[in-house]
């Protein structure tokens, strides 16, 4: 009868461990899921003014589209050998991309420069994919 007991002692105390584990990893994962999405106040939102092709401000808070890296507006690409204007190009169709409407930005950090760098969106499209799918 002793044994018996302990053993159940035993099958008591594994379980309440287990318990104890899984208790932790929902928390552990509840607070990652916490940090990966932004709550609704953190996103910076309002019409965009376009600097260039992959830095905007929304009410004069200057921000950086992280993950790209587009071409400065003055900066000249060549075209089959031909030079043309890429930078201007390229800041155009984002201005002309988001005149007058809204855009949601989640901050990501700063860049070296201090700007916000940040990940934004017209609607439900991510504005840097959309440079990006554009060339």
């Amino acid at each position: 009868a002793p044994r018996a007991a302990a053993r159940s002692g035993m099958r008591r105390l594994r379980r309440l461990a287990l318990v104890a584990l899984l208790a932790i990893a929902a928390l552990v994962v509840a607070l990652w899921n916490r940090q990966s999405v932004p709550p609704v106040d953190a996103y910076i939102t309002g019409h965009a003014t376009v600097h260039d092709a992959d830095t905007i401000a929304i009410g004069g808070q200057r921000i950086r589209l992280d993950g790209i890296d587009a071409p400065e507006l003055a900066q000249s690409c060549e075209r089959a050998g031909v030079p043309w204007p890429c930078g201007r190009d390229a800041t155009e169709a984002l201005r002309a991309k988001l005149r007058g409407q809204p855009v949601r930005c989640a901050a990501q950090g700063r860049d070296r420069f201090n700007r916000t760098l940040a990940r934004c969106w017209l609607g439900d499209t991510d504005i840097a994919g959309w440079l990006v799918s554009e060339g």
